[in-house]
């Protein structure tokens, strides 16, 4: 290297800057002198060059996997303001829309934001009617599809994997399930056995893909008949309904006192948004009086003030009801011969509600609870407890495809949660209110989606009085305005979605007369019960005939609730080599090339070796 008289060699202390050409520009500040702060200018968040990679450019969203979701902008009819200002509730990017509506995916054009692809065929053995095992909770229009074997396929060499439930874990292979049929989406079925003649759709639904529905508790019709006056029982309530499926509502405890002779102070609470069945009412109002009066009012407790009727449900025997119940199976008894002569308690035990109720109430969500909260039980052991109104047939959720559409709500398996409180001895121990909830308080996919009317109901529920237990015929005391020894709930403004009993779907508005009216300040009596029919019912809250209700057990298996007619659809069956399932999500090599890989698996013989390489 030439000489240099500015060079200085590496490690030699320099009063010039290292990196500059032969260190010839010198340093003028020492490094315990430099700058440690900086400043930023927010403005320049707010440019695009800055968002446009970082958040606007580069931010995914998408509201189901597999698939792209456009807007659902409802707003107030046109009504918009400005570019993306919409009334309701605040939305992705500052959007303001209504509860359940979307301001649409974001993605590159209209390709999924996620995909989650699945490479598995199913093989199904066991085709079961909804009607055609009383066994099972009826779904009309549907089937329950065992599956038995699980093609596992590797796309790029075309092996088949097979894996059979009777030695996989159970946990594994129901895994497989619910990730490929998940409920509401779509499937394929594709018979085997392509000599059995079939009438099967292009695609399927998957309703429920939990397993089997053991029927439990089954209520057919309500004293309707056909519904003239004369042809209803006379010794149950007649006069409105007493089953009502709702939400919401205020509920007042104790609203009369047992003995009240005066109008209370009612202290309400606004019940939660969740699902309630009530499923039974002992429906007493109390009327007017005033001051001066020295006549008894209000109801009496009688069998008349009780519904509905359950002559006509029956008690179901399977595995789970075997560990619990040591009562009759079959249709319960309304028995109140000689019984008038007893206590109110001892009348309430001998109706069918307080037959029913007892079951519902007090045996069977006793025996779930103690069910789900056995450490000592697997997942599998463990079960849960279902109702499906109208035999299925009714959808509470238009075109969302899911177990709601085929009126199926899961019972909240919490005792405590349930808000059921246990009556005393003279309650004879059934519950002081004949009434479920279901699972999902304040969670959309659990309620029903159709609209609701309000209405108010009373329920009574019996007391001791200062002599013990009230008896029969006691009469009400001079003043008074519920009889003594019982004591009335009030719920008021419940939003109901369909409603059942003696009067049908339409009943009564408002579960009140109008002498009761008078007592909170009123100036006419009206001594016709009931105010008027509902005015503000829609479509949605009628259906044909009866209202009736099944309660089920989940079997817990690897089974699919379908929408498969079976007689409609295979009416000859399913032949010995069974179904082949085929999720929405299947990659398309494997979809074209069905036969290929039930030929690769052994389950048929003769197919074309050769593959449709189609993606």
């Amino acid at each position: 290297m030439p000489y240099n008289e500015n060079y200085i060699s590496p490690g030699s202390l320099s009063p010039n800057h290292p990196g500059n050409h032969f260190g010839v520009i010198p340093v003028t500040h020492s490094f315990e002198e430099r700058q440690l702060t900086a400043e930023f200018d927010d403005a320049l968040c707010d440019q695009a060059p800055w968002k446009n990679p970082r958040y606007n450019g580069s931010k995914l969203t998408a509201k189901k996997i597999n698939q792209f979701t456009p807007p659902n902008i409802i707003g107030l009819g046109d009504l918009e303001i400005g570019e993306s200002f919409y009334v309701g509730g605040e939305g992705l990017n500052n959007e303001f829309i209504y509860p359940g509506e979307w301001p649409g995916d974001i993605t590159l054009q209209q390709t999924p934001v996620i995909e989650n692809k699945t490479t598995a065929l199913y093989i199904s053995n066991t085709l079961i009617g909804g009607t055609e095992n009383p066994q099972f909770a009826t779904i009309k229009n549907h089937s329950y599809l065992g599956i038995q074997k699980i093609l596992l396929i590797n796309p790029f060499d075309d092996s088949v994997t097979i894996i059979d439930k009777i030695t996989e874990p159970y946990e594994g292979f129901h895994r497989f399930i619910t990730n490929d049929f998940p409920t509401g989406e779509k499937c394929k079925i594709k018979v085997i056995d392509e000599s059995i003649s079939n009438n099967l759709k292009l695609e399927h639904r998957v309703k429920m893909n939990k397993g089997y529905l053991l029927k439990t508790f089954s209520f057919t019709e309500a004293g309707e008949y056909s519904g003239s006056q004369e042809n209803r029982h006379a010794n149950v309530l007649v006069d409105n309904n007493a089953m009502y499926l709702y939400k919401s509502g205020s509920f007042t405890d104790n609203y009369l006192l047992t003995g009240s002779t005066t109008v209370p102070t009612p202290t309400p609470f606004n019940q939660p948004e969740q699902l309630r069945f009530r499923y039974g009412i002992i429906e007493m109002i109390p009327e007017a009086v005033n001051s001066t009066s020295t006549e008894e009012f209000g109801h009496k407790f009688t069998t008349k003030r009780i519904g509905p009727l359950f002559t006509s449900a029956s008690i179901h025997e399977n595995k789970f009801t075997q560990q619990y119940y040591t009562g009759s199976y079959g249709f319960i008894k309304h028995q109140i011969g000689g019984i008038y002569n007893e206590t109110f308690g001892r009348l309430l035990a001998s109706t069918s509600l307080g037959s029913a109720s007892r079951f519902i109430g007090v045996d069977t969500l006793e025996f779930l609870k103690d069910n789900n909260q056995n450490v000592a039980l697997t997942e599998r052991e463990k079960t849960e407890l279902h109702v499906t109104f109208f035999e299925g047939n009714k959808s509470f959720a238009p075109n969302q495809h899911d177990e709601r559409s085929i009126g199926t709500f899961e019972v909240d398996g919490n005792k405590a949660q349930l808000g059921i409180e246990q009556g005393g001895s003279c309650q004879k121990g059934l519950p002081t209110s004949h009434e479920i909830t279901f699972k999902g308080p304040k969670d959309e996919r659990f309620l029903p989606t159709i609209g609701t009317f309000n209405d108010n109901f009373y329920n009574a529920h019996l007391e001791a009085i200062s002599t013990g237990c009230a008896p029969t015929g006691s009469g009400i005391e001079s003043g008074a305005i519920i009889e003594k020894g019982v004591t009335l709930d009030y719920i008021e403004n419940a939003n109901i979605f369909v409603q059942g009993g003696a009067l049908g779907a339409v009943g009564f508005t408002n579960a009140v007369s109008g002498t009761f009216q008078d007592a909170f300040g009123g100036t006419t009596v009206n001594t016709n019960y009931g105010i008027s029919q509902q005015p503000n019912m829609n479509k949605h809250n009628f259906y044909s005939g009866s209202f009736t209700y099944e309660m089920s057990f989940l079997d817990k298996d690897h089974t699919l609730i379908i929408d498969l007619n079976k007689n409609d659809e295979l009416f000859d069956g399913i032949g010995e080599k069974g179904l082949v399932l085929i999720p929405e999500n299947t990659i398309n090599k494997i979809k074209n090339n069905i036969e290929f890989y039930l030929k690769k698996a052994g389950i048929i013989e003769n197919t074309s070796n050769n593959i449709q390489n189609i993606t």
